[in-house]
């Protein structure tokens, strides 16, 4: 079903669109001057087939039109086509105000739309549900569904299904077609039996419906309360007050017979549009007189009406022969352009009171009347006025005639012709208070003094050469002085001579007086006093400090905005431009209001620095733009919203292209779960405010992740990356032209689940893991510090070690003294016993032969002494033990090795000297050099190896 955007409880959403259809449908009659805006959607923009047979407009805005391809939908910013499953065009379409589903009837097929699981719009056929034995039927002309039943009317049957899905089928006694729904009642037109109504499965003939015999019915649409108004393709009316029909005799009676009558509505105000084949549609008041006649000539794509439907603002949209139309019925403003017969832009208007001027960009043009005008009759035509073709730059009648600005001069109108009154392009014309019987112009290069003939008309009279400046705007303040605006320089203020033939004063000002810039200065009269507009609002002249600043008054209507014109009107309203949009403060007793909303349709429309505006009165405002004049009348104005809805279109992940969530107006999500690997989207919006589509506006905020709306956009799309895991709700909200918002904010929630590293399962697992590591670490930690006690324990070891090696070191430094003062010992025995054996030697050479005996064997004694054995095993013992058995391992490896050799091995061990050595061995120092030599040969060492190395590379 259809669903607003906001949560309306399903029992009271019929009664919230009823409120809202009551207090804004009211509009005013349909324009009789100028041409409503007209919006074109050729076939190429909705790319299908160019008919359009039927339209609708579902509960939340959203246009279904009946195409030959299928349901074309068409959203305010892109169209979609939903094809029929037999690929037959859409000919009838039908909204149940009560749920707001649409029922779709085409050739041979009927049913109905609903969203699908994603969103998209599905359809569900009704034809297949019809009875086994059901004939087979052709085009649906009607299709409709009221207090639970639901109709289908094709040419050859009437199918009707009941609340309990009960088929009654009713075949006709000749040729349904066509089919009509009126206040609830549905009317058949049957080629053998006439106007029908379908009551309780039957069909009853209309009272006195025989003056429609031989008329080929094609319009029904309900007239004031009670009534229906009746056409026939012949352009005949009918009047049915429900109990006899009569001929309803109008003024568009001719026009109507001359071009085919196919459709037909009631608008809002009561008037009635008829759709014609072959000349567009006629509206026409409840009197039966035309009020606006619009074909192709007039902005229309096709003069062949083929479906109407007029939607809650009022306005039209049309089924074309060849493409689809919007037409701004309701709308306070209408153009009067080149297709209303004025060509050129538009830059003054004056009425008279009997006619209208226009003054555009090619001539000065005219109409007889400004009130109603038959459109049906092209009485009402703009005609240009003789003489006057050319730039026109200002209309004035306030001076007794009608006076023209134009590009070649000043003219008069007289008996409908121009006449010059002086030759030069001419801006302006203003009387001045001081001098009544005179007319200022404002030219090109100039001002201009005219005065009257004698038959009372002006003619010129002299020029002001001495000040040579364009006087385009211009205003006289109360001490008579003229204020000038130069948009390009800044102000001037002259002051006349009393003669008018000079300037007795001219001052300039610009930004150093206080000016906010010196362009875009401009002069206006609002209540008697010169204010002037400028681009940071409007300024006034403080005559005491001779400088300008910010007029209090308008202050904050303006807040700093470029104004570029004002109006003030009889009743003291004052009309602008601000920001190239117009507006009205609007007169009150403690100040202004300002009111502009209503003015979007013009913005940006109006002939910039040239914006003319005219309050005729208060039912015709003028305003010139560039494509002639827009109409618009302030008793029009709405005072009620339409309501119009915002939709969110689409959810795409913008990575792939893929939709996520669909295109449909009835589908309303309840929110989506979406996996991690999606977390990338494109949000596609659109709202259903058609007036100026161009103009709507957006505003949009992703809760959970931006902490503000958006600035306004005319974008529809928007997209997200890299969304973290999470619940969101993308929320966007519209405004159009005029600044209303949409009814209500348009929301899609959804939720990004986390990727697989961040789910519960995956947490869980990270749970085990975490313990499984905790268990790992607190092993690892006891294996570490086992590790570390270990470690400690081998260090420990090597420092015992250490200190033994160091002890033992000690002990063998220590032993190595030892065996050194051994040996050094025995030297200096030896050498002590030496000398003694050499003393007794000579005393014994002085003795006698008993004293020599006894000597001798003191001598004996020395030299056993002397010998070495005993000291030579004691140092043995000891050398070994310091030295891990040296001695004993070389006499193993080395047998042949003497007593001798082995001592001079080990005195090389202990690093002694020859000179050393040869002591303790009691040699000669060359006797140890030999000895060295032949141990070198016993060990075969080469020449550059010392022997000393050897010996002490020698294990151990």
């Amino acid at each position: 079903m259809l669903r607003v955007a906001m949560a309306i409880p399903m029992l009271s959403r019929y009664f919230f669109f009823v409120l809202i259809f009551c207090c804004t449908r009211v509009v005013g009659q349909v324009k009789n001057i100028g041409l409503p805006y007209i919006k074109n959607f050729t076939k190429e923009m909705y790319r299908h087939h160019p008919r359009n047979l039927a339209i609708a407009q579902g509960l939340t805005g959203i246009m279904y039109f009946g195409n030959g391809d299928g349901l074309l939908e068409f959203d305010g910013t892109s169209w979609s086509i939903l094809p029929m499953p037999n690929k037959s065009a859409v000919i009838s379409l039908y909204v149940d105000e009560t749920d707001g589903k649409l029922y779709v009837g085409a050739q041979g097929e009927f049913g109905y739309i609903m969203p699908d699981s994603l969103g998209n719009t599905s359809y569900i056929s009704l034809s297949k549900e019809l009875p086994p034995g059901t004939p087979g039927f052709g085009d649906i002309w009607k299709i409709s569904a009221y207090n639970g039943k639901i109709t289908a009317i094709a040419s050859n049957m009437i199918m009707v299904r009941d609340v309990n899905h009960q088929w009654t089928i009713t075949q006709p006694l000749g040729h349904f077609f066509p089919a009509f729904e009126v206040r609830h009642k549905i009317f058949v037109f049957d080629s053998g039996k006439g106007l029908l109504e379908l009551q309780d499965n039957q069909l009853f003939p209309l009272r006195d419906s025989d003056v429609l015999e031989g008329k080929k019915i094609s319009v029904m649409v309900p007239y004031g309360e009670r009534n229906i108004v009746i056409g026939s393709e012949d352009g005949s009316l009918f009047m049915y007050d429900g109990l006899q029909i009569s001929p309803w005799k109008t003024s568009a009676e001719k026009f109507l017979k001359q071009n085919q009558v196919i459709t037909g509505l009631t608008l809002a105000d009561g008037s009635i549009v008829i759709g014609t084949l072959h000349n567009g549609f006629l509206v026409i008041d409840q009197n039966g007189k035309p009020l606006q006649h619009i074909n192709s000539s007039k902005g229309l794509q096709s003069s062949s009406i083929l479906s109407m439907h007029s939607d809650e603002g009022g306005n039209l949209w049309l089924g074309l022969e060849n493409g689809i139309d919007f037409v701004e019925l309701s709308s306070p403003f209408t153009a009067i352009n080149e297709r209303s017969g004025l060509p050129g832009t538009g830059f003054a208007s004056v009425h008279d009171g009997s006619r209208l001027y226009l003054g555009t960009s090619h001539g000065v043009y005219y109409k007889e009347r400004f009130t109603y005008e038959d459109p049906t009759t092209g009485d009402g035509d703009f005609k240009l006025v003789e003489n006057s073709s050319g730039q026109v730059w200002n209309l004035d009648n306030r001076f007794g005639e009608l006076l023209i600005g134009h590009n070649n001069g000043a003219f008069s109108i007289k008996d409908g012709k121009a006449e010059r009154i002086v030759e030069g392009g001419t801006w302006i014309f203003m009387r001045s208070e001081n001098h009544p019987d005179f007319l200022l112009a404002g030219g090109y290069s100039a001002l201009s003094i005219f005065d009257k003939t004698k038959s009372g008309s002006w003619h010129f009279k002299n020029m002001l050469p001495d000040f040579r400046e364009s006087f385009r705007i211009m205003e006289e303040d109360h001490r008579g002085n003229l204020w000038l605006s130069h948009p390009h320089k800044g102000l001037f203020k002259l002051t006349l001579h009393d003669s008018l033939s000079r300037f007795t004063s001219v001052k300039f000002y610009n930004v150093s007086n206080g000016l906010p810039s010196d362009f875009s200065n401009y002069v206006s009269k609002i209540g008697g006093v010169v204010v002037f507009p400028t681009e940071k609002g409007i300024y006034r002249f403080n005559e005491k400090l001779d400088k300008f600043e910010p007029d209090p008054r308008f202050a904050e209507y303006f807040n700093g905005k470029a104004v570029t014109k004002l109006v003030e009107d009889a009743r003291g309203n004052v009309w602008f431009v601000a920001e190239q949009r117009p507006g009205i403060l609007l007169k009150g007793n403690d100040g202004y209001k300002l009111s502009d909303a209503q003015f979007g349709k013009l913005e940006g429309k109006l002939v910039a620095n040239f914006e003319h505006i005219n309050p005729i009165d208060d039912w015709n405002v003028l305003f010139g733009t560039e494509e002639g004049f827009v109409h618009y009348d302030p008793s029009r104005h709405q005072k009620k919203k339409i309501p119009f809805f915002v939709h969110i279109r689409k959810v795409e992940d913008s990575n792939d292209e893929s939709l996520i969530w669909g295109n449909s107006a009835y589908a309303d999500p309840e929110g989506l779960k979406l996996p991690y690997e999606r977390n990338e989207l494109r949000f596609t919006f659109s709202c259903t405010s058609y007036r100026d589509l161009e103009k709507n506006r957006y505003q949009y905020m992703l809760v959970g992740f931006d902490k503000t709306w958006s600035e306004w956009t005319s974008r529809t799309q928007k997209e997200y990356t890299n969304l973290p895991e999470g619940k969101y709700t993308f929320k966007v909200r519209a405004g159009n032209d005029n600044h209303e918002l949409s009814e209500t904010d348009a929301g899609f929630v959804f939720r990004i689940a986390p990727p697989w590293y961040r789910t519960a399962t995956a947490y869980f697992v990270y749970l085990i893991l975490s313990l499984l590591a905790l268990a790992g670490t607190i092993k690892l930690i006891y294996r570490q510090k086992e590790r570390q006690l270990r470690q400690e324990k081998l260090r420990s070891e090597r420092k015992i070690i250490k200190l033994e090696n160091e002890k033992l070191e000690n002990e063998v430094n220590y032993k190595q003294r030892e065996l050194a003062s051994l040996a050094l010992n025995i030297t200096s025995k030896n050498e002590i016993l030496d000398q003694i054996k050499t003393q007794v030697k000579l005393v014994s050479s002085g003795m006698n032969d008993e004293g020599r005996a006894a000597l001798s064997q003191i001598i004996k004694l020395i030299d056993n002494n002397i010998r070495l054995d005993n000291d030579w095993e004691k140092f043995e013992f000891y050398f070994d033990q310091v030295h891990s058995n040296f001695l004993k391992q070389l006499r193993e490896t080395y047998a042949d090795l003497t007593i001798s050799q082995l001592k001079l091995c080990a005195y090389l061990k202990m690093n002694l000297s020859s000179k050393e050595i040869a002591i303790l061995m009691n040699v000669s120092v060359a006797a140890v050099e030999k000895s060295r030599y032949r141990l070198r040969k016993k060990f075969n060492l080469e020449h550059e190896l010392m022997l000393v190395d050897f010996i002490q590379k020698l294990s151990p």
